[in-house]
């Protein structure tokens, strides 16, 4: 409260003291309570009696002991703010006849600070008050310090989840390709060995063929020839040829295996004379 304040608290004192109400009579008692909301009286600070002759001095100094007492209540509080009411009692009176009503404004106090308060209950109180809301602030800092440490943490886990995704899901394509590369290889390798086996089998049983074939084109016998259960069982061999065999393998043989290939077959299974051909026109003269 500034001198101005306290000036007006000493008039409106000095007021009271010169009201004359023979029914109500002089003025007893000054009361100082505590205005809660700004709306509600709560309890009572101090009581102030009134000599029976007061003058402008007493006047003064009963301004300067409330506004002294209002702020030592409003420091023990620990608030920014606090509102006192000032009730004018008379003798004859059965209620207040008049109020002051002002307010105080103190500095907060610091909440890291445990500075010692007045031995008195008041003091006690507010000192528990400010030390409860230190370590509650200090409890609510450290809780934050570790959600916001944790929720770094997770995104960084979160992003490195994620890179470790990609690196497997990549690992998984080239081990994919690579299988499906070597299965096909495989497959590759194995239709070359089987077209090859084909081919060399069909190139033993034909190398037997070949003294008959040779004999054949001489007219006579040069080389002697292989016994006939072989001969029967290469011209099975050529009759279950296919035309399907004979184009796979002439893209595989080489021409001059192909000719001979054609040579003995038709060698070991001449092929059947047309049905359409008479005997008349096969001797080269026809039945009268």
């Amino acid at each position: 409260m500034s001198n101005a304040e306290t000036r007006k608290l000493q008039d409106w004192i000095a007021e009271l003291l010169g009201r004359a109400d023979e029914a109500a009579g002089r003025l007893a008692k000054m009361v100082m309570v505590h205005v809660i909301n700004g709306v509600k009286l709560g309890d009572e600070v101090r009581t102030f009696a009134v000599p029976a002759e007061p003058d402008e001095e007493w006047a003064k100094n009963a301004a300067e002991k409330v506004w002294t007492k209002a702020v030592a209540e409003a420091e023990a509080l620990g608030k920014a703010r606090q509102t006192y009411a000032v009730q004018a009692w008379f003798a004859e009176s059965s209620k207040p006849a008049d109020r002051y009503v002002f307010s105080i404004a103190v500095e907060a106090p610091d909440p890291s600070s445990l500075s010692t308060e007045p031995p008195t209950a008041e003091g006690i109180a507010a000192q528990g008050m400010r030390m409860g809301e230190f370590f509650a602030g200090l409890h609510a800092q450290s809780h934050l310090s570790s959600m916001r440490e944790l929720q770094s943490e997770l995104k960084s886990l979160r992003a490195e989840n994620a890179e470790l995704r990609a690196e497997r899901i990549k690992a998984f394509k080239i081990m994919e390709e690579v299988y499906s590369q070597a299965a096909e290889r495989e497959s590759q390798k194995r239709r070359d060995e089987f077209n090859q086996k084909i081919i060399q089998d069909s190139v033993d049983k034909l190398s037997l063929l070949v003294p008959t074939a040779l004999n054949q084109i001489a007219g006579k016998q040069i080389l002697p020839e292989q016994s006939g259960t072989l001969v029967l069982l290469l011209k099975s061999f050529v009759e279950s040829v296919t035309p399907e065999d004979l184009q796979r393998w002439a893209g595989t043989m080489r021409p001059e295996l192909m000719a001979a290939f054609i040579q003995l077959a038709t060698t070991v299974s001449p092929p059947k004379p047309s049905p359409t051909t008479s005997p008349a026109t096969t001797n080269g003269a026809a039945t009268k």
